[in-house]
């Protein structure tokens, strides 16, 4: 019974947003105290090492079933996109709470998103441990849905979604302990008035991407840059229309990352927009990042420890983030600059700043770099594993 059981509706692998979850799962098991650990699989080009298959449940059809589907359903009645996630997470959930439940484990670590599976474990006597990877869902749903109403947004993303709120605070609720990844999200639980006994930060705010040291003589494209699943919470519109204000024209503005619908909506509304290039989704940012000098922006409304801004800062962009978006590392005046997403004024002079006077960029660059020097993902892996270690040793 002293071990641990590990489940997320995600494919494991050693690179992209999932990586974080390996080391973790290695350790435990080369401590003998991982009981299972359940999936949806590996990425198709996966090589295995030393993974603990024998301990692995995985499935693909969850993912299958919700891309095929209910992806064609979604496409037919004009549902929304993230009901393929969301089935999937449902799927997912129902498969799989009576096997996890049941299992020899006596601490579950999972996501709130599993809200049937976390009813079965607590029933069964389980310590459960939640992951939560975002900011308080309450007043996460309110400035969404805030944003969604003063611009008449009618194509909505999952944070909007009332279901999705509430599964997360049943969640929190049920749960013994939970692991947040930075200061700046865990304020806004303890603004809301949880109890943080049951809190526990493990700080997220790193990147495994490798530090980018520039020559000032190499000559590099400059360009304020936004990455990202561009919608409401990242507040990509906020940025829009304050770029319309601030009309920079020797600069542009690179938004990469796919557009939500709620942000198609709002560029179809509202766009187009001067200088601004979107150039949609890519796989390459460590080779591709390299080819500028560069400000990085996010103006999320809503983030647990996003990755965005500490991969950026591997490569010496200094920084215009909301203070949801700092990851504790952004330091205002130091190495860029922290805003209200909601000061229309504030940002349209932060951005200003850098563009009249570029040289600004560079004198930043060292305190950027050395704010993300030290800490990656794997850190926090293996941070969570001693943690969960401690309730069953």
């Amino acid at each position: 019974m002293n071990k641990v059981s590990i489940a997320f509706p995600v494919s494991y692998g050693k690179s992209g947003p999932n990586q974080k979850y390996m080391p973790l799962i290695k350790q435990l098991n080369a401590d003998d105290m991982l009981e299972r650990c359940y999936g949806i699989g590996f990425p198709q080009t996966y090589v295995f090492f030393d993974e603990p298959l024998q301990k692995m449940v995985l499935t693909k059809f969850t993912t299958r079933f919700s891309r095929i589907i209910v992806k064609s359903i979604c496409k037919i009645f004009g549902f929304p996109k993230y009901m393929v996630y969301w089935s999937n997470v449902w799927l997912f959930d129902f498969m799989f709470h009576k096997k996890i439940a049941s299992d020899k484990s006596k601490v579950l670590f999972t996501t709130p998103l599993l809200r049937r599976t976390i009813r079965a474990a607590k029933k069964k006597g389980k310590l459960v441990v939640l992951e939560a990877g975002n900011s308080e869902p309450r007043r996460e749903y309110q400035r969404i849905i805030n944003e969604y109403q003063t611009y008449g947004i009618k194509k909505r993303y999952i944070y909007g979604n009332p279901n999705y709120k509430n599964t997360c605070l049943e969640s929190f609720k049920l749960a013994d302990k939970i692991i947040t990844i930075s200061n700046v999200s865990m304020r806004t639980y303890l603004n809301a008035g949880y109890d943080m006994s049951k809190f526990k930060l493990i700080s997220m705010c790193g990147s495994d991407m490798k530090i980018q040291l520039y020559k000032n003589n190499i000559k590099r494209q400059k360009a304020f840059i936004s990455t990202g699943y561009h919608n409401f919470i990242k507040g990509t519109h906020l940025l829009l229309k304050a770029w319309e204000k601030a009309k920079i024209s020797n600069i542009p503005l690179i938004i990469v990352g796919d557009l939500c619908e709620d942000m198609k909506e709002f560029v179809e509304k509202f766009g187009p927009f001067d200088n601004v290039n979107f150039v949609g989704s890519r796989t390459d940012l460590q080779d591709w990042y390299q080819q500028f000098d560069a400000v990085g922006i996010l103006l999320s409304l809503s983030e647990g420890a996003g990755r965005v801004t500490p991969e950026m800062m591997k490569f010496g962009f200094p920084m215009i983030v909301s203070s949801d978006a700092t990851c504790d590392l952004v330091i205002d005046g130091y190495n860029g600059f922290i805003t209200d997403p909601f000061d229309e004024e504030r940002l349209v002079t932060k951005l200003n700043y850098f563009a009249e006077d570029w040289r600004r960029v560079h004198e930043l660059y060292d305190a950027v770099i050395n704010t993300v020097a030290s800490r990656s993902i794997k850190d926090y892996s293996l941070e969570c594993a001693e943690y969960l270690k401690m309730f069953i040793s």
